[in-house]
This record gives structure tokens, sequence and C-alpha cells, in this order.
């Protein structure tokens, strides 16, 4: 549905998002938090998002252009001040 209404680079960054939020949930090993995704440099993000398994080349640019957007950026950073990125509790 996203991707019929807004296109597909937002349902991109929604199933990219979505891995990764579901990887850190599981404990999977390398799931990175916000404050970790943050930190990385466009370089290391286009690095880390490049392995995650089924990732092209336009999905993984798709996601570091996200990461790297002024606006975006800074509804992240806002995001993090405000520990959006707290662990999840297991059931």
């Amino acid at each position: 549905m996203i991707a019929r209404v807004e296109g597909e680079g937002a349902f991109t960054e929604v199933e990219t998002r979505r891995q990764l939020c579901r990887a850190r949930r599981r404990g999977d090993a390398g799931a990175p938090s916000l404050e970790e995704l943050l930190a990385w440099t466009e370089e290391q993000a286009r690095e880390k998002v490049a392995s995650i398994s089924g990732f092209g080349p336009k999905m993984v640019e798709s996601v570091v252009g996200f990461l790297f957007d002024p606006d975006k950026r800074g509804l992240l950073d806002k995001l993090a001040a405000r520990a959006g990125s707290r662990p999840q509790p297991q059931h």
C-alpha cells in the first residue's frame, strides 16, 4: 500500500527501517541502535546497509539519502535525544 500511495522510494525506506528495528528487537548481533546509525559516516552507512541481505544499490542509496537528508536528520536527532531508541522489552 505504501508503494502504491507514496511511491517505491517511501516503501523502500519504511521496509528498511522495519527490518533494522526487527533485528534490534530480536537482539540480532550487530543490529544498530538509532544512536549508532546517527554516528555512522555516509560511507559507513552505505557499507553497512549494503550488507543487508536483499538490498541492492538503489535501496542502499535510498536509505543513505534518507539518513543524511538535513530535514530528516534533524528529526532523527530529536528522536535520539528523547530516547527514541530504547531497547524493546523481550516477551
